[in-house]
């Protein structure tokens, strides 16, 4: 993903940490368009699908998971396209409350405690999230359609790649593709101002940060 335009209310980072980490994508709409519900919290959405709205647009974000139905309205606040591929990321922020939207995200928050318990319990019987996932696999759907941006140093010039795979190189790092361009060169000049050691540590920051999603 490149070029992410965000308008200045779009959803604070802090705003994420209310957020499911879906297990898996679900099929959604936003306004006439199909898309797939990557996460999704009280305060708005990360959707992904072959979109064309612009930022600061309004529209009617509906789906029906579990049994429940939800439409809400949004405005769409973030725009990335995907490099690799055809399809469109879009940060939205709900604008109306959803008494449906509540009782999903409560359903599901409660599927997470049942299968933290069990699996504190050793049980992987019970260790289950959306009918055939578990706890490690929280994240996954967001994951699922991220891109990686692999910078490497090479004879004293930086070189980019957008590519599908998070491996670390050897001369330089991996990092998510989305990741603004200020903090792309932090991390080049931190790059060249280190060791070899500390090099390395650096790419197991950049790995971490990976793996660990948002």
């Amino acid at each position: 993903m490149s070029h992410v335009q965000r308008e200045l209310d779009s959803i604070s980072r802090a705003s994420f940490a209310g957020w499911l980490r879906l297990a898996k994508p679900f099929p959604a709409k936003l306004g006439e368009q199909a898309v797939l519900a990557l996460d999704l919290g009280p305060s708005g959405a990360l959707l992904s699908g072959r979109c064309s709205y612009a930022p600061g647009t309004e529209h009617d974000f509906a789906f029906a998971e579990g049994g429940i139905r939800v439409r809400v309205r949004c405005r769409i606040t973030g725009v990335a396209d995907h490099l690799l591929g055809p399809d469109t990321d879009l940060l939205v922020r709900f604008v109306d409350r959803s008494d449906a939207l509540a009782d999903f995200i409560a359903r599901y928050e409660e599927q997470i405690r049942r299968a933290e318990t069990a699996n504190s319990d050793g049980d992987a019987a019970r260790n289950v999230i959306d009918g055939d996932r578990s706890l490690s696999d929280l994240g996954s759907a967001a994951r699922s359609k991220e891109t990686f941006l692999r910078c490497r140093l090479q004879a004293g010039a930086w070189t980019r790649e957008v590519t599908a795979i998070a491996d670390q190189p050897s001369d330089g790092f991996t990092i998510a593709a989305s990741e603004t361009e200020d903090q792309i060169q932090l991390l080049r000049l931190a790059y060249e101002e280190s060791d070899a050691g500390e090099r390395h540590l650096l790419r197991e920051f950049a790995a971490a940060s990976l793996s660990s999603g948002r």
